[in-house]
């Protein structure tokens, strides 16, 4: 890490400030200080520095395939992934923050200890994101729909489930019975 640039705490106590890290990697910093306390710029600051000086560029690439991997398509396709910040968290551990351009989806990277990946979690935005699903066709071929969001996809499969159930028990009360 080159330093931090553009350091400022606001009046919450949290730092924000620029990060070059290894692979000439500019992205933005946060660290909140622990609840309750009152933070002071020259503590934070010391703060993010330690947590930040051991992170290598072994780390930063393993970091990035597991970002990478989470949004991973079915058909093997992959998803690219930028790293857009950093959060230090008050007991210094770090958080990488990924952007995955296109997908409307933001992958959080905990680091443990040894500043490997411990858990990945995705922040998705349901106003960009778009879940495509393949509808069964009319005998025609399959038919792709876009939803705007994952519960309207849900919403739509759980419609077409209790429709097929009501045409299935519809039938049988006419004494048709399913092939």
């Amino acid at each position: 890490m080159t330093g931090l640039t553009d350091v400022t705490l606001d009046d919450d106590g949290d730092l924000t400030a620029t990060a070059t890290l290894p692979g000439d990697r500019v992205v933005a910093v946060l660290s909140e200080p622990e609840e309750g306390t009152t933070a002071e710029l020259g503590a934070m600051r010391a703060l993010v520095e330690r947590a930040l000086a051991p992170l290598g560029e072994s780390h930063l690439l393993a970091a990035d395939a597991r970002a990478a991997e989470e949004l991973a398509v079915e058909d093997g396709e992959t998803v690219e992934v930028a790293l857009e910040g950093v959060i230090v968290l008050p007991d210094a551990k770090l958080v990488l923050m990924y952007d995955a351009p296109g997908q409307g989806v933001t992958v959080f990277c905990a680091l443990d200890d040894q500043l490997a990946v411990a858990e990945v979690e995705l922040d998705e935005d349901d106003e960009e994101f778009e879940y495509e699903y393949e509808l069964e066709g009319d005998g025609d071929g399959d038919e792709s729909r876009s939803f705007a969001t994952m519960d309207e996809l849900l919403d739509h499969l759980s419609r077409a489930e209790a429709s097929e159930r009501g045409a299935a028990d519809a039938d049988a009360e006419n004494g048709d019975r399913p092939a």
